[in-house]
């Protein structure tokens, strides 16, 4: 039986270009018609059929070609070849089920943010590690830093876009807000995240749990707990000792952005 470029394309879910693709580099032969027209046989469908099973697999193109192209039979070499993509799919299956409940955590974090916002609830913070130079950069200034940073943020959404406050020097009347990167302690274990001098560590601990909302957080990062430090002086609170925080998302409007933060107040 002959088929048409546009009937094998429908009826495999195929492109044209990806069928043309698979014939110029050998792994099907085109024939022609008298008048001209192109076709495939029966023996080209089959082929393509394996094709598609391979790239279901996740099998790279190179080696789907590479398999067509080698007519050596060898036994031994072809169960490596599968026990090596089998391999490759478990990690991707164990990458997406880590995916999936890192949006599970960010699903919950925005049902109960609404409810949290200028609230102060007693609770335990997870351990979390948190990147950020002196200067309050994400970027470091070293090269040494840099390359921290580039590992950290190949690994997003484990790892997040966070804040430190520091209270002792809100309390002295000099600001510090540092800008970094934040990753549970757990997670920064299961993806071998490099640390050195500028990370700081970040033991599980009694906190004040809220959400903050803050205008123009990039122009005002310490301006934005004014609101939260009135608010733990009306509670008989001063907070001394660190803050740290995971920013949920930004609004945008015509005016100005308005960041949300999620922040663990800690008690000295």
């Amino acid at each position: 039986m002959k088929y048409k470029v546009g009937e094998v394309a429908n009826l495999l879910g195929l492109t044209t270009s990806a069928i043309h693709f698979y014939e110029k580099e050998g792994v099907i032969k085109t024939k022609k018609e008298e008048n001209g027209h192109r076709y495939y046989e029966l023996e080209d469908l089959i082929k393509l059929i394996q094709c598609k099973e391979s790239r279901n697999r996740q099998v790279p193109l190179k080696d789907i070609i590479e398999a067509f192209q080698d007519h050596t039979y060898d036994h031994n070499m072809m169960i490596r070849n599968q026990l090596k993509q089998k391999y490759i799919v478990e990690q991707q299956i164990e990458f997406l089920q880590h995916i999936r409940d890192d949006l599970d955590d960010y699903v919950k974090r925005l049902d109960l943010m609404p409810n949290m916002i200028g609230n102060f609830n007693l609770e335990l913070c997870e351990a979390v590690l948190f990147k950020g130079d002196a200067a309050g950069r994400i970027i470091d200034e070293d090269h040494l830093g840099n390359e921290v940073t580039k590992q950290w943020i190949t690994h997003v959404p484990f790892t997040k876009i966070g804040v430190l406050y520091d209270f002792e020097c809100l309390n002295k009347g000099k600001p510090k807000a540092t800008l970094g990167l934040i990753v549970n302690m757990e997670e920064a274990d299961r993806l071998r995240l490099p640390r050195y001098a500028g990370v700081v560590e970040i033991q599980k601990q009694l906190c004040f749990h809220t959400v903050i909302e803050c205008k123009s957080f990039f122009e005002k990062q310490e301006e934005c707990l004014n609101t939260v430090i009135t608010k733990l002086k009306k509670l008989k609170i001063k907070p001394e000792g660190l803050a740290h925080g995971v920013i949920l998302f930004h609004d945008n409007d015509e005016k100005e952005t308005n960041t949300y933060i999620e922040l663990w107040i800690h008690l000295k």
